[in-house]
């Protein structure tokens, strides 16, 4: 009888990438100063909530606009505007039990001051959706004797629970910098460090440490201050399925950061971090592609699709580099150079592993009498041939670090090394046979064997040759001295048993 296996996978069902391109005007309020020179303007989009209605999904988000400026006075101050946005998706394919996953990316940001008291910023942020669907079937891995099967092994990871969502982290402290309580965030750089991650039936226990890496810019002088704290986590999730022999990749992105700082040199903080949460095991699994046997009929379904074939992960670092015309800073002094947005796709494909994208480089220069902030984008290119001929998913992290910024004769040279974590789910068109029902065989008794020629070919299948011409591949190889599975040359090969 044969030994029937359940087995799980997970498949993209659906998958759209819209645009949201908000235009908006920063009015300042009354109480706010003149503006007399921008130094820079940020807009940050993060994802607020995901629904699910019937075939449509919707994704709520917010972007966050931060003006730096300088008065008359020559004192910096920073304005704040929100505007919250919605995209809508069609998925006419939703199940219930369907797996969503959905991420933003900037792409950039353009502004241009039109009045002392007026800024016109437009920016693009990519909304991305992917929608997942759990399948199980039944997979046959071993039949009776005299049934002939070409078997296929794939290391599977069984992925049977996927959590998607955020929680925050809280934690007070204390400031060692005094003057950080007159300074304005100029830019921040939180990461998530995931250190221990432990299933119990249906709940993970994930420790970890959010390392916030902040630049803070004095109001009245106008010097940068670098601050770096480790704030450690511990989180509980329920996920239901889970238990204790699950292995989880954990996918942990730092989302909207508020910081408070008052006069005393205490600071409170609060930082939302999106997490995503893939559950299930690795194995090794016996996948029959084929069936032959001379004299038995089958009645069989046959189930074609692609399974995912296992993980893969990548930790790697690369350097990024370009050369800008000096312009009106061919007599400044460099203050600090500092990695301020970063925005990439990644393919997987082929087995190669594809990404693009650019690093925002801020460089803070210095003449004799004004401070000047500019902008700069460093394109780069990332390959990686991972060993798997297949299709898939690659999710990754790519974090920017040790930018440097030199002022020489020929122009402005920026450098950055990134740093990128990730892991593929290599996907594979796969055949099962399902249901498998062996008839009664036929009367084989035959008074004399037939004995034939074939003439086959260089990269022929044994396998083929002896299923098209009804002879058992056991005795097609001993009668022919073979040992391969693939004809290495032109030859002739002697067929027993044969149907004339």
């Amino acid at each position: 009888m044969p030994n029937e296996e359940l087995i799980h996978y997970k498949t993209c069902i659906f998958r759209d990438i819209k645009e949201h391109t908000p235009d908006i005007q920063l009015n300042l309020p009354d109480y706010y100063p003149d503006v007399c020179r921008i130094l820079t303007c940020q807009a940050n989009a993060y994802i607020e909530n995901c629904k699910n209605e019937g075939d449509r999904i919707t994704v709520e988000g917010i972007v966050v606009y931060r003006l730096f400026y300088c008065s008359e006075s020559k004192t910096v101050h920073l304005y704040e505007a929100e505007q919250r946005f919605n995209k809508t998706f069609e998925c006419c394919a939703l199940a219930s039990d369907a797996m969503i996953d959905c991420r933003l990316k900037n792409v950039n940001v353009n502004f241009r001051a039109i009045g002392p008291r007026r800024v016109d910023v437009k920016s693009t942020v990519s909304v991305t959706v992917e929608v997942f669907e759990l399948k199980e079937i039944t997979a046959n891995s071993e039949f009776s004797e005299g049934v002939e099967c070409l078997h296929r092994e794939y290391e599977l990871f069984d992925v049977h629970a996927c959590y998607c969502g955020s929680f925050t982290v809280d934690e007070i402290f204390t400031v060692q910098d005094e003057r950080i309580a007159d300074s304005r965030i100029l830019f921040e750089n939180s990461k998530i460090n995931i250190s221990e991650s432990k299933t119990v039936k249906d709940k993970i226990l994930i420790k970890g440490v959010a390392e916030l890496n902040c630049t803070f810019l004095h109001t009245k002088d106008c010097t940068l201050i670098k601050y770096s704290e480790n704030v450690p986590f511990t989180q509980i999730i329920d996920l239901y399925g889970v238990t204790e022999s699950d292995r989880c990749h954990i996918i942990a992105n730092p989302q909207r950061l508020f910081l408070t700082v008052k006069d005393t040199g205490e600071c409170s903080m609060q930082l939302c971090v999106r997490i995503i949460v893939y559950a299930g095991d690795a194995k090794t699994i016996t996948v029959v592609s084929d069936l032959f046997a001379p004299g038995f009929s089958f009645e069989s379904k046959q189930f074609n699709g692609r399974m995912q074939k296992g993980l893969k992960n990548i930790s790697d670092t690369f350097q990024c580099s370009a050369k800008f015309e000096n312009g009106d800073f061919a007599e400044s002094k460099i203050q600090t150079v500092l990695a301020t947005d970063l925005s990439y796709s990644a393919k997987f494909s082929q087995g190669m592993v594809n990404i693009t994208g650019q690093v925002t480089l801020g460089v803070l220069l210095q003449t004799e009498d004004e401070l000047q902030f500019c902008t700069r984008y460093l394109p780069f290119e990332y390959n990686r041939d991972v060993g798997e001929m297949a299709d898939g998913d690659f999710i990754c992290t790519i974090s920017g670090r040790n930018p440097i910024c030199n002022n020489t004769a020929q122009g402005l040279v920026l450098k950055a090394e990134m740093e990128l974590n990730g892991f593929c789910v290599a996907e594979e068109a796969v055949s099962f046979t399902e249901n498998c029902t062996l008839s009664e065989p036929c009367n084989g008794d035959k008074e004399f064997e037939t004995i034939s020629l074939y003439f086959a070919h260089c990269g022929e299948s044994v396998w083929d040759i002896g299923k098209k011409n009804n002879v058992s591949l056991q005795l097609l190889k001993t009668a022919n001295a073979i040992v391969a599975d693939v004809i290495d040359e032109d030859c002739v090969l002697i067929l027993i048993g044969a149907e004339g």
